[in-house]
């Protein structure tokens, strides 16, 4: 069936010529086999469809038949979608905080708010185990708004604990971005809690910048700023074109993805582009937060290159707002010089991180 298949996909494949132009056809093919399990016909098109979902979940253009396995997966995503639809309807979401550390004045002056939801089986789970499940059944916008107000909801919790200075990081996708009332309903939000705009940072993908949907996202950066709120390029140094992007957008600060952060102390040519990002940023008068520090060797590279902020699990690991609070006040002031093995007891019960 497979070489059957193939020969169709090659055969459909070819582009079509007309009117001197070449148009490119694209094919997917999901199959499935009789078999004693099989009760009827209408079995075999649900399977051949669930095939096919995969095949156009790993990347399309291919020829994937239905086995038992593949099945259980797919059974496991439409579960995990009628899940979600009761999370968000009951509301199962919950922040987490993870700090963020200013290395000139060694203290704790921000934190992320990093999303989880309290599965009523599973318990926690981070952003990756349901973001693709959330876009496929157009959630992500409902979930990005409960995101919002937890966070600020933890934020309120954490100036009223005496931490009035500290601002929040909020990551945000591009389709509430590409809202036009996202904006002025963050506003709103900050008003009524009493929360000053400059306490927020919201922290965009370098990939919302991309494809066609990138118009609505640059307007709204541009009506965020205009507020009084910051804007930070996330996951900066993933490939995607960062420096015309830092260049060409006026944004705040960028954060270093981590990926670039776990190879400083192997590669040599890492550390130079490392370096320079943060020089440049520096002349730009942008902010450079470094992700996903976890070794002394990383923090004195970093503090060498005079990189402003860090954050990541060598610090300490996303918690409760409850557990931050305790965590703030038990580490304030922090040692100085601030090592990372400082912090090691609070990073007894680590909690899965967004990426």
């Amino acid at each position: 069936m497979l070489a059957r298949a193939g020969q169709v996909m090659r055969a459909v494949s070819r582009p079509l010529v007309w009117k001197d132009q070449t148009i490119p056809v694209g094919l997917s093919i999901g199959a499935s086999m009789s078999t004693a399990d099989t009760a009827s016909g209408e079995a075999l098109i649900q399977q051949a469809d669930m095939a096919l979902y995969s095949a156009k979940d790993a990347g399309r253009g291919q020829v994937v038949l239905y086995t038992d396995q593949l099945g259980q997966r797919a059974r496991a995503r439409q579960q995990l979608s009628r899940d979600l639809k009761e999370a968000v309807a009951h509301d199962q979401f919950t922040i987490f905080l993870q700090p963020i550390l200013d290395l000139a004045s060694n203290r704790i002056t921000g934190c992320e708010a990093l999303l989880r939801w309290d599965h009523p089986q599973q318990g926690l789970l981070a952003p990756a185990a349901f973001l693709s499940a959330a876009k496929g059944t157009q959630l992500l916008p409902d979930i990005d708004y409960l995101a919002m107000n937890h966070a600020l909801d933890a934020l309120a919790r954490m100036h009223q604990a005496g931490f009035s200075g500290l601002t929040l990081s909020l990551n945000v996708s591009s389709t509430i971005l590409s809202d036009v009332n996202y904006p002025g309903l963050l506003d709103w939000a900050l008003q009524s809690r009493g929360l000053p705009h400059s306490s927020i940072c919201v922290e965009i993908l370098e990939t919302s910048l991309l494809g066609g949907g990138h118009i609505g996202v640059l307007a709204a950066i541009e009506r965020l700023r205009r507020i009084g709120v910051r804007v930070a390029l996330d996951d900066f140094g993933t490939g995607h074109a960062g420096l015309s992007h830092i260049s060409a957008i006026e944004i705040d600060a960028i954060k270093l993805d981590h990926s670039m952060i776990r190879r400083l102390e192997t590669a040599p040519r890492n550390r130079v582009v490392a370096r320079s990002i943060i020089r440049l940023c520096a002349l730009l008068d942008m902010d450079v937060v470094a992700e996903g520090v976890e070794t002394q060797g990383q923090l004195d590279i970093l503090r060498r290159a005079k990189c402003p902020f860090i954050q990541g699990y060598g610090l300490a690991p996303p918690m409760p707002v409850a557990d931050m609070v305790a965590w703030l006040r038990a580490n304030t002031p922090l040692p100085a010089p601030f090592t990372l093995d400082a912090t090691t007891p609070a990073r007894a019960t680590p909690h899965k991180a967004k990426r």
